[in-house]
């Protein structure tokens, strides 16, 4: 096609709504869902929370999540080589459950992925301000790392996916060296006290097995993050080839990663003691002293990987959350604006600015209202919470959809189809049990009550919306058909 031609066409049809389709490989997508784990920024979140339950038992429950996780990430595969789009999980729910249950995981998602940059604005205001305090008695607000990491956010999302990714596998990359390379210096060092101890459920902070479970909605943070790769579908090269197997290997890669760490991490502090030494109000940031005590000025390594941690998630959770946003506003359940793109770039261009500025706005309102640390937190919980209902719906859309298509004569495999999707149901629910059993103290509460409050509103918002289309004269149903003409394997 010559430059003439793509110039006369090219403003109209991109703002009509078309993602670039083909932009990337596995290697991207698979990186899409690692940085969005976040690894180091999610176990500073880790150490102010899931710590207090798990005691030294914190591998156990990171491997009790991985096995959750790998069940929902099949599920969610073998969906995503039927359904490539831009809708991600809500466009699987809606083709397993129907409109009504997949505009719920789409409503859901406005409140999960909006809240993943806020959380991680909050978390690299923290950091930097409290290193520049204690190390090199620097003091500034946390605000303004904060509005700086949205703003180079923003100007990694806007202009090209193909760029954000690439910048995102080489900060992933980073992360997940330094995280090792720690890990391997602490066994090392501790070579004469390894134990299998770490691995027992019943060396909780209490001793309980029950306190080991709880720990697990707080760990289960660890992997939310990984259905990322599900929304570049529309753009991703091969999809349904690429976007399953890297559901596959993010969760099976970084469970390997994370027992590594935290194994070091319990056995560098001492077993014995590492309840009370991460918790300590005297320890604010543990993983800082960790690395410490073990690599003195080498911490500096792991600060950077911990801010470069932050910058990659929040762009895999901006590149995530204005898809979402995109294919909804595409099919008229957000405003029209959303649907927009970019008439050089290709980019959702609209649904990008408003995530990082809503995002901006949450940080500073919310950790002003309480501190940076509760204020991550909070919305952790909140993200958790709410994000493991929508992996149990996944699960239960996966065994409806491959059910009907079995009776339609479309292949079905019992094991893939409807025993891992069910396994994965059960075993986050039981940490959802525990995280409503007992309730947490306030502030922290108000994450367990946000979900299910969100979730009535939605039921109102979808029956409204029903009725507007019915006078519409159109199928409520296509509401969450991504892109009827998307892109194809």
């Amino acid at each position: 096609m010559s430059a003439t031609q793509t110039g006369s066409k090219s403003a109209p049809e991109l703002s009509a709504g078309r993602l670039r389709a083909n932009s990337f490989g596995l290697s991207h997508v698979l990186f899409q869902s690692i940085t969005h784990m976040a690894p180091l920024p999610t176990l500073t979140f880790v150490a102010a929370s899931a710590v207090g339950l798990s005691g030294p038992a914190l591998p156990f429950a990171i491997v009790f999540a991985a096995l959750a996780a790998l069940c929902v990430a099949t599920a969610i595969g073998q969906m995503a080589k039927d359904i490539p789009s831009a809708g991600g999980l809500y466009s699987y729910v809606s083709a397993g459950l129907g409109p009504a249950a997949g505009f719920l995981v789409g409503w859901a998602f406005l409140l999960i992925e909006p809240l993943v940059a806020p959380l991680l604005f909050l978390l690299c205001g923290f950091e930097v301000a409290d290193v520049l305090s204690t190390s090199l008695g620097i003091h500034i607000s946390w605000m303004i790392p904060s509005v700086i990491t949205a703003l180079v956010v923003l100007a990694l999302n806007y202009r090209d996916v193909r760029m954000s990714l690439m910048v995102g596998m080489i900060l992933g990359a980073c992360e997940i060296v330094v995280i090792l390379a720690l890990a391997a210096w602490m066994i090392y060092s501790n070579a004469d006290h390894l134990t299998l101890a770490p691995f027992n459920p019943f060396n909780s902070a209490d001793g309980s097995l029950g306190s080991s479970f709880k720990a697990v909605v707080f760990v289960a943070a660890l992997y939310i993050g990984f259905e990322a790769a599900a929304p570049l579908g529309e753009e991703a090269r091969r999809p349904t080839w690429t976007v399953p197997r890297a559901l596959i290997y993010s969760v099976i890669g970084m469970c390997i990663v994370y027992v590594i760490f935290t194994y070091a991490w319990v056995i560098g502090t001492g077993f014995d003691v590492f309840t009370s030494v991460t918790t300590s109000p005297d320890n604010p940031n543990p993983l800082m002293r960790i690395a410490t005590t073990f690599w003195g000025a080498g911490w500096i390594l792991l600060f950077a990987a911990t801010i470069n941690g932050v910058f990659a998630n929040a762009n895999a959770s901006v590149n995530t959350g204005a898809r979402v946003t995109f294919a909804m506003a595409r099919n008229h359940v957000l405003p029209r604006a959303l649907a927009r793109t970019h008439p050089i770039f290709q980019t959702p261009h609209i649904a990008i600015v408003s995530q990082i500025v809503f995002g901006l706005v949450c940080a500073i309102l919310l950790g002003s209202a309480t501190d940076p640390i509760t204020g991550v937190i909070i919305l952790g919980l909140l993200i958790a919470i709410a994000a493991i209902a929508v992996y149990c719906t996944v699960c239960v859309a996966t065994i409806v959809y491959f059910l009907k298509g079995r009776r339609q004569g479309r292949p079905f495999n019992v094991w893939l189809h409807v025993v891992v999707p069910a396994i994965g149901a059960v075993f986050f629910l039981v940490p959802l049990y525990y995280q409503y059993s007992p309730l947490p103290d306030y502030p922290i509460r108000w994450a367990n009550w946000l979900p299910p409050v969100w979730g009535v509103i939605g039921v109102f918002v979808y029956m409204v919306i029903s009725r507007r289309n019915a006078r519409l004269g159109r199928d409520v149903s296509q509401i969450f058909v991504a892109d009827p003409n998307g892109a194809a394997d």
